[in-house]
């Protein structure tokens, strides 16, 4: 071999460490990735509310909200799938 060989070979492996070494260090520093949160989805349901407002689910247990001139949740509960239908009297956080 050459001594132009020999060189070129040393300073070839001399980048291969380095740029192994610079790899594994941004490798190791890199903070572990959160899981993002886990999408919740409500169905489309409507309170409508003794004053003819509208309330829907809301909230990551899919609750109604109150309605806003009474504070209950009183009213006639509206579906798409079963249609219109009359919803008893219900306390805060109760689920239909």
């Amino acid at each position: 071999m050459s001594k132009q060989q020999i060189t070129i070979l040393i300073i070839g492996s001399l980048l291969l460490v380095a740029s192994a070494a610079v790899w594994a260090v941004s490798f190791m520093s890199t903070e572990p990735v959160a899981a993002p949160p886990e999408a919740i989805a409500c169905t489309m349901d409507a309170l409508i509310c003794p004053d003819g407002s509208g309330v829907g689910r809301t909230g990551p247990s899919c609750t109604f909200s109150a309605c806003p001139s009474t504070g209950s949740l009183t009213g006639v509960y509206l579906s798409d799938a079963q249609g219109p239908r009359r919803s008893p009297a219900l306390l805060p956080g109760a689920r239909l």
